[in-house]
């Protein structure tokens, strides 16, 4: 993922109080992300509620949640926000 400005258009839009998020630039196949149904270009606004404007933000958020729990994440997909959720798994 990599830290994107969003647009004050796109803010504006989508009601949106994040002036940055993450963009999904690669997906792990058959990860915990690919399963949940992350596309390549979606945005990465928050975690559980929470904005991350960096990858750091994400592990640590990640890191405090047991393995096999669900995250729910808000993501910018098509300029339309969605929520996805993720089931985490132990990482190899």
């Amino acid at each position: 993922m990599h830290a994107v400005p969003l647009q004050e258009s796109l803010r504006a839009k989508l009601n949106l109080k994040n002036s940055a998020g993450l963009l999904v630039v690669h997906v792990e196949p058959d990860g915990p992300a690919d399963q949940a149904g992350f596309l390549l270009g979606d945005v990465l606004l928050e975690l559980e509620g929470k904005p991350v404007t960096d990858t750091r933000e994400v592990q640590d958020a990640l890191r405090s949640t047991k393995v096999g729990s669900t995250v729910q994440a808000g993501v910018v997909r098509a300029g339309t926000v969605i929520t996805i959720r993720i089931k985490l798994t132990a990482r190899p």
